[in-house]
């Protein structure tokens, strides 16, 4: 069985999926008795001001940082590797070294967000240049549909036929030429020709509890409140419906305040979501921005009511028999009010959805022999 590297984009304290989830899939490796590296960013002092809500002077102080999560929360630790980044405003955390020379001989290298890390890396030829590894790429953002708003000039037909003809075609190829397997979270990537779909999140055991949510109430939504998150739907959805109470937990990065009435409040951001989410019934999440959305994940393991836009990148909760769908504003207003008023659910078994499970399935299907 082969050693493992994991390459991701983000680090701890940027609480987002691409840092949480390959660090707990290390993890969980580890648990494995797996030998395995995760390399993460370093970031200059004056790129951590602008997305961390804690400043480190050297690399030491940020690992023990990470280390005191782990801790705190039960996971294991893992042996964890800077590589030189540098933040860029409208894009994300890009790479600035050769990261692949860290990688150690023979070892399965899982590049999270392989399409981010490529990105100022256009000739790229990392199976040429490593043939000792085994490479698998994941895709974790759906960048035509942040995209779109900058072509809105262009018709639908037309803007699709762009990118999955010309964009997926010549990107697909980059990518290719540096993974032996790329694989998408979800169906939301339907513009690269020939590339596997496979679930490799999973949601922690504190999620997991026993509460029964037909004697809960309220609605919630987590994550980035932005317009790319259909955070309008959210807004419209609460004011068609003064007497069910709805709460927004995350950043703010547009300015929406001035749309809030009085049953809607922002509780802000939150570093135990299995704790702040405890008590809500139902997760109304408008956004269709994601891949595989790792919140909605989280709300099917605390077994939750959740309401989804009916597109691609819901798929794959359609056998959560507590996933209800829209196709529309009215419709989703109709599901929140019944769901609200509902004591009578189906009963769920969420274990699958839970990390262990998750990775012992990827070790039996991706690194034994």
């Amino acid at each position: 069985m082969r050693d493992v590297t994991i390459i991701t984009t983000a680090c701890l304290p940027w609480f987002t999926g691409t840092s949480i989830n390959p660090m707990i899939k290390a993890s969980e490796l580890s648990k494995n008795n797996i030998c395995v590296k995760l390399m993460v960013p370093w970031l200059s002092l004056e790129d951590q001001k602008k997305i961390y809500s804690v400043q480190f002077n050297s690399q030491k102080e940020q690992l023990d940082y990470i280390n005191s999560y782990l801790d705190e929360h039960n996971y294991s630790r893992m042996d964890i590797i800077f590589y030189d980044g540098a933040y860029i405003p409208w894009y994300g955390i890009v790479p600035s070294e050769k990261f692949l020379d860290k990688v150690p001989v023979n070892n399965y290298l899982i590049l999270e967000e392989i399409d981010h890390l490529l990105i100022n890396k256009p000739f790229a030829k990392f199976l040429r240049a490593r043939p000792d590894l085994r490479i698998m790429g994941v895709i974790h953002t759906n960048y035509p549909y942040y995209w779109r708003k900058y072509f809105r000039f262009l018709p639908d037909f037309l803007y699709k036929f762009m990118i999955k003809n010309i964009y997926g075609v010549l990107h697909y190829a980059i990518l290719k030429r540096n993974a032996h397997r790329l694989v998408a979270l979800s169906p939301a990537i339907d513009f690269y020709r020939g590339i596997s779909y496979q679930c490799l999140h999973g949601v922690g055991d504190e999620f997991f509890h026993e509460d029964s949510v037909e004697n809960m109430s309220d609605v919630y939504f987590i994550g980035k409140i932005i317009k790319e998150k259909s955070i309008d739907s959210f807004i419209d959805v609460a004011n068609a419906l003064p007497d069910v109470k709805f709460d927004l937990w995350g950043k703010f990065f547009d300015t929406y305040a001035d749309k809030f009435t009085g049953n809607i409040t922002h509780r802000g951001e939150t570093a135990e979501p299995s704790k702040s989410l405890k008590s809500y019934k139902i997760f109304f999440n408008p956004s269709q921005s994601e891949v595989l959305c790792t919140t909605t994940l989280e709300a099917i393991a605390m077994k939750k009511i959740v309401i989804l836009p009916d597109v691609p990148c819901n798929q794959v909760f359609k056998l959560y028999k507590r996933a209800y769908f829209y196709n529309n504003l009215q419709q989703a207003i109709d599901l929140v009010r019944k769901m609200s008023a509902s004591s009578s659910l189906p009963e769920v078994n969420t274990e699958g959805y839970r990390w262990s499970n998750v990775i012992k399935q990827f070790i039996s299907q991706e690194l034994v022999a």
